[in-house]
């Protein structure tokens, strides 16, 4: 445990409390004993707001963990863990050129430069954002880029893709995606929860990057919350674009909800994934799949209103049924 993490937890519930350090501390242990919710869960859904007779109905992180070990392969998770096995699986969903350094020559390398002069370089199994940047291409620079590349182990090398204009309009500075949710039980692929994500003045559109998070819709695909970015920040319009995130429509997607089934399909051994799908402009193509779909995404106290109902009844409603 990240004890100095955990402290800086109990100061900031302390200062939104008002409570004293031992009944906050009291608190949170409990909640992690009876409810196996992490100090981070405990923060993120602002547990310290909700009665414990509602606490239950929370996907922490012990249950979200369940919910991957019964329904995940572990041998089988690194299909997705590793990013290459999907897009070299899967080009018809995934839909875009990729060269992995790890493997290619540096005249390879320049090759795909030349038909691709602006790339996203990620780490291979990276999680959160974490280590994703853009670079332009350019013959002068090629050789430079090319070892802060391998320096910083981006080998993942994918085409910068130009979104639907009206995510581009949102924030245009990243790619911004959806976050669809599969749980697949006897043969049957279930989406119990979609969501957008965007960035915030960043590259990408994690929420551990700054960015924000707004629910959808299934039934209509308009976005019906407002944008919500770490620790609960609440933004009615994006703080840079001014584009308001209740409303929403997102284009193509019943199309991306088609994908996510099918790409559930692709991975038989994994039952609950949280697929990233981005929405060009003539249709979505799949990003990437997590294993370990973001539970912390699905209940902020925005999304969850008055009730203060987490997603547990639902999602045991599909996984245990």
């Amino acid at each position: 445990m990240d004890y100095s993490r955990f402290f800086n937890v109990m100061k900031t519930v302390k200062r939104r409390t008002k409570k004293p350090y031992i009944v906050v501390f009291i608190d949170i242990v409990y909640s992690g004993i009876k409810y196996q919710a992490g100090y981070v869960d405990y923060l993120d859904f602002e547990l310290y707001n909700v009665p414990h007779s509602k606490r239950n109905t929370f996907i922490t992180r012990g249950i979200n963990n369940e919910y991957v070990k019964k329904l995940n392969n572990l041998r089988s998770m690194r299909l997705l863990k590793d990013k290459t096995y999907f897009l070299k699986a899967n080009p018809d969903l995934t839909k875009r050129s990729w060269i992995n350094l790890k493997d290619v020559s540096f005249e390879e390398y320049q090759r795909f430069a030349i038909t691709n002069p602006t790339v996203v370089a990620k780490p291979i199994d990276g999680i959160s954002g974490h280590g994703i940047s853009k670079y332009n291409l350019s013959d002068n620079s090629l050789k430079s880029m090319y070892d802060d590349m391998i320096e910083n182990q981006r080998y993942l090398l994918e085409p910068y893709m130009i979104q639907h204009p009206t995510l581009m309009e949102l924030h245009p500075n990243s790619l911004n995606s959806l976050r669809i949710i599969t749980i697949r039980k006897n043969e049957e692929v279930i989406i119990p929860f979609a969501c957008l994500r965007c960035g915030n003045g960043k590259v990408v559109d994690n929420l551990n990057s700054g960015g924000f998070a707004a629910r959808i819709n299934i039934e209509n695909g308009i976005v019906d919350s407002n944008g919500v970015g770490k620790y609960n920040t609440v933004a009615i319009t994006h703080p840079i674009t001014g584009v308001a995130f209740k409303g929403l429509q997102i284009p193509h997607f019943q199309k991306a909800l088609d994908l996510a089934v099918e790409a559930s399909k692709r991975v038989p051994d994994l039952g609950y994934v949280g697929w990233d799908i981005a929405i060009l402009e003539d249709g979505p193509i799949i990003i990437e799949g997590n294993e370990f779909p973001g539970h912390d995404i699905y209940q902020s106290p925005e999304f969850l209103g008055e009730a203060q109902i987490g997603y547990k009844p639902l999602f045991d409603s599909i996984i245990y049924k």
